[in-house]
């Protein structure tokens, strides 16, 4: 008797390096696993999460997004870790990573324990 196994690949993880530099690789990887979005779940940044590394993480997010919605109809999406929610304005860096990325080229996975709990 043989038994059939079928995986089905929802959300694979990309680390940030590759996602801003092989970003094609990545896309060309999740196509290959069937996926329809690929996930990002760490900002690296050293010392405090701040504005210019959040802004950094827009540009990438944006950029990154873009050439895999185009290119391999992939849905970019970025989780939280908690150090995103430093006061920032009237709100959290996470307020402004959302409202600054293209809601076309990028999408977020909410962390409840983290975003609570950070």
């Amino acid at each position: 008797m043989r038994t059939i196994i079928c995986v089905l690949c929802i959300l694979p993880g990309a680390g940030y390096p590759a996602m801003v530099n092989k970003t094609r690789e990545v896309g060309e990887n999740a196509k290959i696993l069937g996926a329809k979005n690929v996930c990002v779940a760490c900002t690296p940044h050293k010392g405090t999460f701040n504005l210019t590394v959040a802004q950094k993480a827009v540009n990438d997010f944006n950029k990154a997004g873009k050439i895999l919605k185009n290119e391999f109809d992939i849905t970019f999406c970025n989780q939280n870790h908690g150090y995103e929610f430093h006061p920032h304005g009237n709100g959290k860096l996470m307020d402004f990573i959302i409202t600054e990325t293209d809601p076309q080229y990028a999408s977020f996975e909410i962390d409840i324990l983290r975003t609570f709990f950070p």
